[in-house]
């Protein structure tokens, strides 16, 4: 399934030269300067950028673009050929023409685990981050599934707000997956989240604690997928979510569109789940059942009692339990009669287990209207030689009420049933619709959190080694921790770029994530790889894609080449607008003030303001080395003093400040004080003084906080950040 290389029996070392192939893909243009990143190259639709690291790696077919770089490129390109030019679904905004994907081997948009995320710029534009450390494999999915975000943000960001929309959205983006790369089976990896709480609707707004159930989702729209044999029904179910007019935080509205594409097609939606509901009990039904882990099985009591339902596992709406009753005796005849709380439309469903396996080809079915009663057991014959019947209960619909409905698929309906094996079945006495037990009474909240929008995290992406550091002589690498228990230890090979024998490095505890080669010689590139092995060293699963470094001193003392401002630290040093201290220190974490900021900026726009002309220009700047800087963009009405009479050149420039004289050096013509539609921040206020000019850095990307978090306006900005912000202007309006 994975398409790295698999190791069997005695290792040979042929994973450090192994080809890899691509399909076809045309890049535009020369190598340029990215946004993000230091490189940058383009396809028809794209802009991959990508650091000296990645420039680095790999190059199969010796065109200067890295194996990495073309297999992102392919996938991309592939997702635009199909869902827009195809499909027909509305195509990504972009940022000057391109849709943007940044390579993060830094981590600088993703988090520990996160396989990629897709992010917007105030102005809408998507931007796409990756974890290029993957095998080949999980970078085709992964930059399916982030397409497809793109396109989910060209529909606006309304749906990012809501829980039920971010759960589609993930849904959704994974179910795409398998719609280009059917032999990967990624989604496959979140599905035990779903089939283990099935009890959980699938128009849910909270979702398990622990859990990635946003993306197990996709066995939904997998479902509908399959069932129609129709990809453009996951297309409808987005242009009626779109065109909805509910209020977005509606909670029926993902629901409702369901409703609307899946009539669209001459169904019911409640005969669809209730059909969903044995797929999943059985899976043959589905293309990769075979791969799809069991439904969750609630013991049952077919003793003839009443029994009450567990409240903590009690199904939502459009939720269902499995409750398993064991034919011990071997009985042919089966009967179970339901008690459900007043109003509820419900479906239940008696399954016979044969051999293991779910019959459901011979069910027994019925879908009970909000307030109908079955005058008789549900029952089920045939059943000798086959070792147990399972119940499956569905609550439905209920009379919604006008407005949002909040938290409607989020309570769990607690029911009462009564069942029998055997010819007796008069002893389950027909229960009075008047004993029916009222909401009120039978329902209660699941447990869960709220979905958040966040990165496409992983559940098995495979061994992927990834570089945490570097210098002249050493390389620090991390890896994450392979789930199979029989991982003894792991081992790192590595030599010379074209060597034929690696050397080795044991790393003898299975826990251990992180470790540091030495002694390795500067200016020489080196391939790295890791594999899991078992106690008698034989290899487990795939090795990690093979990484090529080049050891080499830093910038400076104290900038890592993994720092997350480098590359723009680097262009602004490469252009003399930056120099370090003379102790060979950058001090990436200072604070800066406005005196050196003025600097900064001036030097960045290749201004060089006379030191004699400009100066004495307040009373404490006189002849400093700042002072030309200062007097200068005081005489063009970039800078002001302070009510005192003084400029403060040491006085630390905060967040919102620092956008201010940038746009204000480099003219950008922004008004002060003037209001914005929106601001991504939440605590930001549109009508602020400096409310322009944060739209402004945000509409450009020139901004590396995220959206929907606190942007902390009065906080100082460090010369990292800084070198960060003047970089990306610089490209952007270059």
């Amino acid at each position: 399934m994975k398409k790295i290389i698999q190791f069997l029996g005695v290792l040979t070392f042929v994973f450090l030269v192994s080809p890899v192939t691509h399909a076809d893909v045309a890049f535009v243009g020369e190598m340029q300067e990215g946004f993000f990143k230091k490189h940058a190259v383009e396809t028809l639709h794209t802009q991959i950028e990508f650091s000296d690291l990645m420039l680095e790696q790999r190059d199969s077919d010796g065109d200067s673009i890295p194996d990495i770089v073309e297999t992102i490129g392919e996938s991309a390109e592939l997702a635009w050929d199909v869902f827009v030019d195809e499909m027909n679904y509305a195509q990504p905004l972009v940022l000057q023409d391109k849709l943007i994907i940044i390579l993060d081997d830094k981590n600088k948009f993703l988090e520990e685990n996160v396989l990629g995320i897709t992010t917007v710029l105030t102005s809408g534009d998507p931007i796409i981050a990756i974890n290029p450390w993957l095998s080949e494999d999980y970078l085709q999915v992964t930059t399916v599934h982030e397409f497809f975000h793109a396109i989910q943000f060209t529909y606006g960001m309304d749906f990012a707000t809501v829980s039920q929309g971010i759960n589609l959205a993930e849904a959704t983006a994974t179910w795409s997956e398998d719609l280009f790369y059917d032999d990967v089976n990624d989604y496959v990896n979140y599905l035990p989240d779903y089939f283990n709480n099935a009890d959980y609707s699938i128009f849910t707004s909270v979702v398990p604690n622990d859990s990635l159930f946003e993306y197990s989702l996709n066995i939904w729209y997998r479902f509908l997928y399959e069932y129609f044999d129709d990809e453009l029904i996951v297309q409808d179910v987005w242009r009626e979510y779109v065109n909805s007019s509910k209020a977005v935080n509606n909670h029926l509205r993902v629901y409702q569109a369901n409703v609307d594409a899946i009539e669209a097609r001459g169904e019911e939606l409640i005969d669809l789940y209730q059909e969903f509901t044995l797929w999943n009990l059985s899976r043959d039904n589905y293309e990769e059942g075979s791969l799809y882990p069991e439904v969750e099985l609630i013991l049952g009591d077919a003793s003839g009692q009443v029994i009450e339902a567990n409240m903590s596992k009690a199904p939502a709406l459009f939720g269902a339990n499995y409750v398993y009753f064991e034919n011990s005796a071997n009985e042919d005849e089966f009967a179970l009669n339901l008690v459900r709380p007043l109003g509820l439309e419900y479906a239940l469903s008696l399954v016979p287990v044969e051999r293991g396996e779910a019959q459901i080809n011979e069910a027994s079915k019925i879908i009970l209207s909000e307030f109908e009663t079955h005058d008789a057991p549900l029952e089920l014959s045939g059943l000798s030689g086959k070792e147990a019947v399972v119940a499956v209960f569905s609550p439905l619909t209920l009379d919604f009420e006008p407005g949002l409905n909040s938290g409607v698929f989020d309570d769990g309906y607690v029911y009462r049933y009564a069942a029998e094996f055997g010819s007796g079945l008069e002893v389950i006495e027909v229960i009075d619709p008047t004993e029916e037990v009222p909401f009120e009474d039978g329902a209660g909240g699941k447990e869960g959190e709220e979905a958040e929008l966040h990165g496409q995290e992983s559940t098995d992406a495979g061994l992927a080694l990834s570089v945490l550091d570097f210098d002249e002589d050493s390389v620090t690498f991390s890896w994450n921790r392979v789930t199979d228990p029989a991982v003894a230890a792991y081992e790192l090979y590595y030599n010379p770029q074209g060597a034929d024998v690696p050397d080795l490095i044991s790393i003898p505890q299975p826990f251990t994530t992180f470790t540091r080669v030495t002694d390795l010689a500067e200016g020489e590139p080196y391939e790295f790889q890791i594999l899991a092995v078992d106690a008698e060293g034989s290899v487990l699963g795939n090795a990690s894609v093979t990484i090529v470094v080049t050891p080499r001193a830093w910038l400076f003392n104290d900038l890592s080449y993994q720092n997350s401002n480098f590359e723009s630290i680097e262009a602004l040093v490469d252009l003399g607008i930056l120099s370090g201290y003379p102790d060979g220190s950058f001090q990436p974490l200072g604070v800066i003030n406005r005196a050196e900021l003025l600097k900064i900026l001036i030097e960045g726009r290749g201004l060089d303001p006379d030191p004699v002309t400009y100066s004495n220009c307040f009373p404490d700047v006189s002849s400093e080395w700042f002072a030309r800087y200062v007097c200068y963009a005081f005489e063009q009405g970039w800078v002001q003093g302070y009510p005192s009479g003084l400029f403060d050149p040491g006085r630390t420039v905060n967040k919102v400040e620092a956008l201010k004289i940038l746009f204000n050096v480099y003219e950008a013509g922004l008004v002060e004080g003037a209001a914005v539609l929106s601001l991504p921040y939440p605590d930001v206020d549109r009508f602020a003084w400096y409310a322009v000019y944060l739209d402004e850095a945000s509409r450009l990307g020139l901004l590396s906080e995220s959206p929907s978090e606190n942007f902390n306006p009065d906080r100082g900005r460090n010369r990292g950040e800084m070198s960060e912000i003047l970089h990306r202007y610089l490209v952007v309006e270059g």
